[in-house]
């Protein structure tokens, strides 16, 4: 069973928690039947994501065996055989398919698109520069969709917006970390070698000062007043400490690998996104 559960990355399911956004900041979480719903969506999108996951590490399976951390994943480490990770890939699609029928043909559809597009990720979009981490970052928008189309509520374009910056971010960052990984070395991401450490950089900090700049404009759009409104305005500064902690652990502690391992372990950044979601779900729920 503990091999399973590392072939299918559970501690993963972590980024399909972006598919709660819409609901919450609707202000609709716990309205009639939505946090049922939500938690359904969220399961069919974690297993689709996971079978992704298998199919990605079956096509890597060469090159992971030779990668410093890679290695100690199920298929790469011989704990289960390529057969096997296919049977386990048809239960979790089987399975998703029968979460489905609870769900709008909308949230299926959004779904689908989303396992097309890391379909064609994993078949070789990821050896394309840009194309790689624009395919990642709209992964996590595709999640946001699906949770406004689950509820019915309208996303707001700065939801859209923010979403694809900080997961960009995010995948940069990851990429540097492949990137002093690989020097000249085939076992980790071909895609590697077409940046270099000066362009990543340069792209980290373009892509920050945008999420900044369009967090801050976005607390003076919001439809608040009196405290509320100063309340959503303090908390740009959670933000840009998340992001100043974040290059603290890119370029001082060169710890950039895995944003989901960074969520578990830095109690820094944990601290910081609890005071945040604390912020707004006094202001969106306290009447």
């Amino acid at each position: 069973m503990q091999t399973v559960i590392s072939l299918i990355r559970i501690k993963h399911w972590v980024k399909n928690l972006f598919i709660f956004l819409p609901a919450f900041f609707g202000g609709v979480l716990f309205k009639y039947n939505n946090l049922q719903d939500l938690l359904i969506g969220f399961f069919m999108f974690s297993l689709v994501a996971s079978s992704i996951y298998i199919i990605n590490d079956i096509r890597d399976l060469e090159q992971d065996k030779n990668h410093p951390e890679k290695s100690k994943r199920a298929l790469a480490a011989g704990k289960i055989t390529v057969r096997k990770a296919i049977y386990v890939f048809v239960a979790l699609l089987f399975f998703a398919c029968l979460l489905s029928l609870s769900l709008p043909i909308e949230a299926i559809a959004v779904i689908s698109i989303y396992f097309l597009l890391n379909l064609f990720y994993s078949l070789g979009g990821k050896n394309v520069a840009i194309l790689d981490i624009t395919i990642v970052s709209l992964g996590f928008v595709l999640r946001v969709i699906v949770g406004g189309v689950i509820v019915g509520v309208l996303i707001s374009k700065w939801l859209f917006l923010l979403t694809f910056l900080l997961s960009l971010f995010l995948v940069i960052a990851k990429r540097r970390d492949d990137y002093l990984i690989v020097s000249n070395n085939e076992a980790v991401r071909k895609v590697s070698k077409k940046y270099n450490l000066e362009f990543i950089n340069y792209s980290l900090i373009i892509v920050s000062a945008l999420i900044m700049v369009s967090y801050i404009m976005y607390t003076f759009s919001t439809p608040y007043t009196g405290i509320k409104e100063y309340i959503i305005f303090s908390s740009s500064l959670l933000v840009i400490m998340g992001i100043l902690r974040y290059y603290q652990i890119i370029f001082v502690e060169n710890n950039s690998g895995s944003p989901t391992d960074i969520f578990f372990k830095d109690n820094f950044i944990r601290i910081l996104i609890s005071l945040w979601v604390l912020l707004y779900a006094f202001v969106i729920y306290m009447k």
